[in-house]
Order: structure tokens, then sequence, then C-alpha cells
């Protein structure tokens, strides 16, 4: 990982704990379990549970978790930390004191990570390194690749890369850039690569990453089904119902999807509509494979626009810049939609489905 897009973590996790309180609850709460004061015990956890939902960390996109996951970071910022601190407060089997020790030991564990933190972001500073920040106005396209299973060679980058190419400058032109996307960044330790691109574009790209994904995980709810019936050798003539409704499936949610995208992009050019509705459905599908190969999507988003405002108030001001802040918050908003995927299976997992049984299926 590199040093740059470290430390950017760094001094988010450390404003995140500043700004949302979590240590000085957690302090008055094991003050109170240890006091005997009960009435305060489930006021304090409420406070703790809205603090640690709104936390901006659980919004992250994958590879922004997956660095907080190396460092440590699982249990200690957002959600992960009340899960743990609600799963010792619900155990019957702890007294008040027993869980107050098991508040102060969580309290301390993440005042030591925010020390670390703080010690790294400073010397990182004193180094001149900066932090990877996104410039107003912009978005980061990323594509996380399961290393080495999918990409062992350079011959094999070559054909990923260009295949991704080829995939995104469809969005890029839907988006208002023609043209290769820039590289902002590749990680090689475990390879990513993360691209610049507008905020239209960004919030295309998305809007796909979080449809596709629904797409997805419907169909392998009905695969499981189907698998299921044909394991018991019951209902024989219904599994191949579900196998026909699974491939439906899949084609109808892009066909929709792809018209949904070009609706949005208001082409008035028909002949280029068509083209690049065409263009736009191969882009989709090229997507579903590669999710399907363990390759995780994200979109990153700027909280500011390219004239610096933050996102609500360009919006609320409706001037120029307030379609820019809607595209911006859209891929904040569904930009991180397969972190749960990338954390479930590892960046290193095998990949459930091979490029050849992919393009088969793609074909049939």
């Amino acid at each position: 990982m590199h040093a740059e897009r470290l430390l950017r973590i760094a001094e988010l996790l450390v404003a995140e704990l500043n700004d949302y309180r979590l240590l000085p609850l957690l302090n008055e709460l094991q003050q109170a379990l240890e006091g005997g004061r009960h009435d305060d015990v489930a006021p304090l956890l409420d406070q703790i549970h809205e603090i640690s939902g709104s936390a901006p960390s659980n919004a992250w996109p994958p590879s922004q978790r997956l660095i907080l996951s190396e460092i440590g970071g699982n249990g200690l910022v957002g959600l992960s930390a009340w899960t743990r601190l609600e799963a010792f407060m619900k155990d019957y089997r702890l007294s008040p004191k027993a869980a107050a020790a098991l508040v102060t030991e969580l309290h301390g564990e993440i005042l030591n990570f925010e020390g670390t933190l703080k010690n790294f972001a400073n010397s990182a500073r004193r180094l001149r390194r900066e932090p990877d920040v996104l410039p107003p106005g912009t978005c980061e396209i990323g594509v996380l690749y399961p290393f080495p299973e999918l990409v062992p060679d350079v011959e094999a980058m070559h054909r990923e890369f260009k295949a991704l190419d080829d995939a995104l400058r469809v969005f890029g032109e839907l988006g208002g850039s023609a043209g290769s996307l820039r590289i902002r960044n590749i990680s090689t330790s475990d390879l990513s690569v993360f691209l610049a691109a507008s905020a239209a574009t960004g919030a295309l790209v998305a809007k796909a990453i979080e449809k596709i994904l629904d797409l997805l995980k419907k169909r392998l709810e009905i695969k499981a089904l189907r698998l299921q019936l044909e394991k018991m050798e019951l209902e024989i003539d219904a599994a191949k119902r579900l196998q026909e409704r699974e491939a439906r499936l899949m084609e109808q949610g892009i066909d929709d999807l792809t018209d949904e995208i070009i609706e949005i992009c208001h082409i008035d050019d028909e002949g280029r509509r068509n083209e690049l509705r065409i263009s736009t459905g191969h882009s989709l599908r090229f997507m579903v494979m590669q999710a399907e190969r363990g390759v995780v999507f994200e979109v990153a988003a700027s909280l500011r626009t390219s004239s610096g405002a933050q996102l609500e108030e360009a919006s609320e001001r409706g001037d120029e810049y307030a379609v820019e802040a809607r595209h911006l918050a859209l891929a904040a908003e569904h930009g991180a939609a397969m972190t749960a995927r990338a954390l479930e299976r590892g960046r290193l997992a095998i990949p459930e489905v091979s490029s050849a049984d992919s393009t088969k299926r793609d074909d049939e």
C-alpha cells in the first residue's frame, strides 16, 4: 500500500475519532457500569450506537476498508466497534463490573490505535509525504483484482487492462470525458488500479456497480435454490425453470440498466445513442463477468465540488455546481456497494467462476 494512501486513511480515522466522540462516551459508560448507575447505561449505549452508525468509515469504498483491516482497525471504529461493544453488553454472564472491564479494554485499544495513527501521520508529514486526496469535483474508480490468480504475468495484465480500458471508455464518454481514463495510482502488492474520473462518470459507474451487485445477489439466490432441488432430485422441471429464470434475470437486468443509463445521459443524436446503448451493454456485461471472477469495483468521490463548496451547500444553492454535487453524492453513496464482497472473500480469494465458464455463459 502506498504511504500517501495510508496517510489519507490515518488522517481520516483521527478526524473521525475526534469528531464522533467515541472515546469520551466509552469512558462515561465504563464509569456508569462501575458506579452502579444502571439508568445511565441504556442512554449511553444509544448515543454510542448512533455515532457509530453515522461514522464516515462505514461508507468507505472496498480499498479503504481493506486498508483499515490490514492496519488492525476492525472493531475499533464505526459499526465494527459498536458490534464488538454490543456483543459483551448483551452477554448475560457478565456482571456490570466485568462489562466495565471490557469497556475499559476497548477504550484502551482505540486510544492506542489513535495514538499510532497520529504518530504515523506526524512522521509522514515530517518526511514530506502528503495524503492522497482527490481533487475537488472528481471521482476515483478503483478496480481490485484477485492477485495473482487472475493476473499472474505481464501478458495477463495487458489483457486485463485492455479490456478494462475498452469498458470504461464508454462510461467516460457518457460522462462527458471521451478517451482513456487517467491512472491515479497502481498498487502492485495486491494488484489494484485507481483511475481519475469526472463526477458524472463516477456517478454512472457507481450506479452500475450497485445494480450489478443486486443482480448477482438475486442470481445467487435462484442458483442456490435450483442446486438444492437438483441435489434432492426433486421437482426437476422446477429446477429447469429456475435455470431459465436465472439467465433471463441477468439479461433483462442488464438491458434495463443500459436503458436507464442512456436515459440519464440525454443523448440527442439517435444514431450515436444506439451505438452507445450497444457499447454500454457490452461494458456492463464485462463488469458482471469480472465481478463473477472476483474483481471488485469501487468509486470514491471528493466531498467538495470543483468550486470548493461542500456537496450539501452546492446542492442547496442550486448554482452551476449543483449537478456536479449531485453526481459526487451519488458516487459516494453507491460506489462502496462491493465492500462486503471484498471483505468477505478477501483480495486473494480464488474466483468462484472462471473466465472460460463466464464467457461460455455469456455466449449462451
